[in-house]
């Protein structure tokens, strides 16, 4: 697929959604710090359209690269534009990560209803890093388990 959007690019390096597809290609396939580049080249190119998704993008290429500080500020960002569930989970797991226990609390407490029922075996394999889906199961856990 990547190869595909490669050459789709080449043909027209304006295509501000390629970039951002590519961008997400290449976070599944462990390479966040080329996904940062290609989703910040789709912001760009595409200056007038909505941001949320591509900070959430960059938002799990730095939780993917252990950059939690970044994490959070790139998904608070998109989850001040679109209130979409899994980013919910991201800043508590982001959040945990830090040691920021009751941040991430208040991120579980405050997720839409049937937030986990997005989070599945799928989602979290859905990377070529395995650990990128083992340490977001483990900030949850850490966020939960402050809970009690």
């Amino acid at each position: 697929m990547m190869a595909l959007a490669d050459r789709g690019l080449a043909l027209n390096p304006n295509y501000a959604r390629g970039w951002h597809l590519s961008g997400l290609l290449r976070l599944l396939a462990g390479q966040p710090d080329v996904a940062i580049e290609h989703v910040q080249t789709s912001m760009r190119l595409a200056s007038r359209a909505r941001v949320g998704w591509g900070y959430a993008v960059i938002g799990w290429c730095h939780f993917a690269a252990g950059r939690y500080e970044q994490a959070v500020s790139m998904l608070q960002l998109a989850l001040d534009e679109d209130r979409i569930p899994v980013y919910f989970l991201g800043l508590a797991s982001s959040y945990a990560h830090l040691g920021r226990l009751a941040e991430a609390r208040n991120m579980l407490a405050a997720r839409p209803e049937g937030a986990l029922a997005t989070f599945t075996p799928a989602f979290v394999r859905s990377s070529r890093n395995s650990d990128y889906g083992a340490r977001l199961v483990e900030g949850l856990r850490l966020a939960a388990s402050s809970q009690t």
